[in-house]
């Protein structure tokens, strides 16, 4: 029964459901297995402070990594030449334009973040052929 493994907070239509973090799309949810779990992410996400912790986490990696995801996001294969290990960065970078989009959902909605993920990238490249002046624009 699941009763028995999850939180009973949310009856038995929605043992311990906590939130779903983008409702709109594949719907990625958070579920808590007891009773004490519930009551302490429920009141996380009423302050938002689950939501300011993953943008933190966010700009602290891009920051930490910088040079290696720059160096991987145009060319992977100059970099693994280089010894970056270009793998597992890479998928920290999909892995961060993850946590940033279902952070963004949230706020300002999905329409909105497709546009800032793609206008400006798009725009930068129809502006300039170079990659040290696309990244400034």
């Amino acid at each position: 029964s699941t009763g028995s493994v999850l939180s009973s907070i949310g009856g038995k239509e929605r043992p311990g459901l906590i939130h779903r973090l983008d409702k709109e799309t594949s719907g990625v949810m958070v579920v808590a297995k007891s009773d004490q779990a519930h009551q302490a992410l429920s009141a996380q996400f009423k302050r938002h402070s689950i939501m300011l912790a993953l943008s933190l986490l966010v700009l602290a990696v891009i920051v930490l990594f910088a040079k290696e995801l720059y160096f991987i996001a145009f060319d992977q294969e100059m970099a693994e030449a280089s010894g970056v290990r270009a793998r597992p960065i890479f998928y920290l970078l999909l892995t961060l334009v993850a946590f940033t989009v279902v952070i963004s959902l949230k706020t300002v909605g999905a329409i909105l973040v497709f546009a800032m993920l793609l206008i400006p990238a798009s725009t930068a490249y129809q502006l300039t052929h170079s990659l040290s002046h696309m990244t400034i624009y």
